[in-house]
């Protein structure tokens, strides 16, 4: 994995840290969508097989160890799944991933989850539709959408990069619109 070439944002104070880290879990399990919206189009057991974008093997090439088989929180509105730990929130490996049947409720999930969540600044590397990569305390967040799907990953910054990150964040939108979600 490449060192770091890109300087990282100002991290939250650490008093902050905990109070950032617990909202951003409370934005990324309540993001999903408006009841009434498009968004999850084959309901919770289809969306299931959303964790299946990422595997441990994918967190390992992006730098990002420990990831195990994800374990599956599907609703109507999308995916959570958490690879470590009990979510990303608190320092474990935990990916978010949202369809939706157009880009105006995409924008609108995206928007929840930066909203909610640790503000940040864009990723360097391809870019996304949206993106927005922020540190709070000892965890790394990038929240993405391309097209018509909406991704959030919490990491551990333990040799975690932005680069890995970016990396993962777009196999996972590319891999959930070959699903077809």
């Amino acid at each position: 994995m490449p060192a770091r070439t890109a300087p990282l944002p100002r991290p939250v104070p650490a008093g902050a840290a905990i109070a950032v880290a617990l909202l951003t879990a409370l934005a990324l399990a309540a993001c999903g969508a408006r009841p009434g919206s498009e968004a999850g189009s084959t309901g919770a057991e289809g969306n299931g097989r959303l964790c299946s974008v990422l595997t441990p093997a994918d967190f390992a090439a992006a730098g990002i160890p420990g990831a195990g088989e994800p374990e599956v929180n599907a609703d109507e509105f999308g995916a959570y799944c958490v690879y470590a730990g009990e979510s990303g929130a608190s320092g474990g490996i935990e990916l978010d991933v949202f369809p939706h049947a157009d880009t105006t409720a995409a924008h609108e999930t995206y928007a929840t989850a930066l909203a909610e969540g640790p503000t940040g600044e864009v990723p360097p590397g391809p870019a996304f539709d949206e993106a927005s990569f922020a540190v709070a305390g000892d965890v790394l967040f990038l929240t993405a959408r391309q097209g018509t799907t909406v991704v959030a990953l919490a990491v551990p910054s333990d040799g975690a990069t932005i680069e890995g990150l970016v990396t993962l964040a777009r196999l996972a939108a590319d891999r959930a619109g070959a699903l077809g979600q």
